[in-house]
């Protein structure tokens, strides 16, 4: 304040007190102050309140002057303030909250004061705030509050959030925005299928159940899952769409896979996703076994081969598609000239083998068939196949000769019965085989007589001891013409320890034995 002398005649320069005060909230440092030697004194003036302040200053007056007053104005403006804005975490799946704080900093030049007041949120994206808008509270220069903010769709991915300070009595209104990264959630997808297993030609229902595995509050995923697999059946239908269940953020859908091959096949069901979920995909296994037997085949189905070698067929049994059925008896048989039989159990490939040894020349037929329900019997519907061997005759050894010196012997069948036998065989040096061979059994069991056509090969070996095998036909009771071979050992004289041994076309078979009377001789 200055206070001037302003009187006519000789001026003086006022002394003594000056008061202040104001039309408004605020402070003096000192409500008064003492003129100095020019007549002036100054106080420090903060306003509490943003306006107009009306500064008033009153001169008391002293021994020589009057008293006196004067006024100013003082315009306060509020203090500028910043606002920064935080979310954390920064970024969220979908329907996830994170927390974003506003932070409001008096940043005007002066005695720092604590913003105080609300701040207001937005979101550029779809969401929803909770505490919106929030109360400052702070000390110093900066205060602060924070909201929950959960996007509700995921839209660009990123979400603009803004917040508004109002501003209060001193502080100006200041803004702040940042931004938040919105993803898909995550999901998982399991497949099902009942019945596991089943077989070739049928069908299981295969089930994906698509779940929400994210944080934060669920959503049933929707769209669509496609279904696969590893083999070559098919699905009906091939893609399915989900259906929400009873609990939140799950869903399911489900198809018919068939096949016809039976393996372990794997499914997949794969989830697309849809605005709110990343896709996702999972597998399963089903065992497709073989269906019943359909098929049966023999092979080789023709072979020709020479007597008393090993001779085999392998049965192959598939259902009705093609798929190899383990597991499976299969009984053979063996008609023609000679006769055998055998039974064998399929393998993974679905295949039996069955070998035999032919004695007697000619033709053999072999049948066999799938004995589904083991019973030993060719039944309706258990499938048959067929197959034929032939077997030749060996070739003829030379100059060898077979007799019997006291004109024939017997022996004891096997069957009980006592059999005679008698004859000679004899081979040239070109191979050539000769002779007349008779077997007669007695009975009762299975009588009959025995006479050759002819002798066709023999074929001698004498080692340790001598042995031979003579092939030909003959007639049985005077009828027929019937494929024989008779094998003989000569074990050296008397002939106590000498064999014989006859088998017939007609499936009749001595056995080999010692004879009860008689002597072998081969040279």
């Amino acid at each position: 304040a200055t206070v001037s002398d302003i009187d006519v005649g000789t001026t003086s320069t006022p002394s003594g007190t000056v008061t202040f005060g104001s039309s408004s909230s605020g402070s003096f440092s000192s409500t008064t102050c003492t003129l100095g030697a020019s007549g002036t004194c100054s106080v420090t003036y903060t306003p509490g309140v943003v306006g107009e302040h009306v500064i008033t200053a009153s001169y008391g007056g002293d021994d020589t002057h009057a008293a006196s007053s004067g006024m100013t104005s003082v315009t306060a403006t509020p203090r500028t303030t910043m606002t920064i804005v935080t979310c954390a975490p920064t970024s969220v799946p979908v329907n996830s909250p994170t927390t974003c704080t506003a932070t409001v900093t008096d940043t005007a030049t002066g005695s720092t004061s604590t913003p105080t007041g609300m701040v207001l949120f937005a979101s550029s994206g779809a969401g929803t705030f909770s505490g919106n808008p929030c109360t400052l509270s702070g000390s110093g220069a900066s205060s602060s509050c924070s909201v929950t903010y959960t996007p509700t769709v995921v839209g660009t991915g990123a979400h603009l959030i803004s917040a508004d300070y109002s501003g209060d009595l001193k502080h100006a209104p200041s803004s702040g925005s940042t931004s938040v990264t919105v993803t898909k959630r995550s999901t998982s997808t399991t497949v099902s299928c009942v019945p596991s297993s089943f077989a070739a030609g049928g069908s299981t229902t295969c089930t994906a159940t698509v779940r929400d595995t994210d944080i934060g509050t669920k959503i049933t995923p929707t769209g669509t899952v496609t279904f696969g697999t590893s083999d070559t059946g098919t699905f009906v239908p091939p893609a399915c769409d989900l259906i929400p269940t009873t609990t939140l953020g799950v869903a399911s859908c489900f198809a018919e896979y068939g096949s016809t091959h039976a393996a372990t096949q794997t499914i997949t069901a794969t989830y697309g996703g849809d605005i709110s979920h990343f896709g996702s995909s999972g597998t399963t296994t089903v065992t497709v076994t073989s269906g019943s037997p359909f098929l049966l085949t023999l092979m080789p189905p023709t072979e020709t081969r020479t007597v008393n070698t090993q001779g085999c067929v392998t049965a192959t049994v598939t259902d009705a598609f093609s798929n190899p059925t383990p597991g499976i008896k299969v009984v053979f048989t063996v008609t023609g000239v000679n006769h055998a039989g055998g039974t064998g159990t399929t393998n993974a490939a679905g295949q039996a083998t069955f070998c035999y040894i032919g004695r007697l020349f000619g033709p053999d037929d072999i049948r066999a068939f799938a004995d589904t329900n083991a019973n030993g019997f060719e039944d309706a519907g258990e499938p048959p196949g067929t197959a034929t061997k032939v077997w030749l005759l060996p070739v003829s050894s030379p100059l060898c000769v077979v007799d019997f010196a006291t004109y024939g012997g017997h022996i004891t069948a096997d069957n009980g019965d006592r059999a005679n036998f008698g004859g000679n065989a004899q081979t040239s040096a070109l191979l050539q085989a000769s002779g007349q061979e008779e077997y007669q059994d007695q009975g009762p069991v299975r009588p009959m007589t025995v006479h050759s056509i002819n002798v066709l090969a023999m074929v001698c070996s004498i080692t340790t001891f001598g042995a031979a095998q003579i092939f030909g036909e003959a007639t049985i009771d005077g009828a027929g013409k019937y494929a024989y071979v008779i094998d003989v050992e000569d074990h050296g004289e008397p002939g106590s320890t000498d064999t014989y041994w006859i088998i017939l076309s007609n499936g009749y078979n001595s056995g080999r034995h010692t004879l009860d009377g008689g002597n072998v001789q081969i040279h």
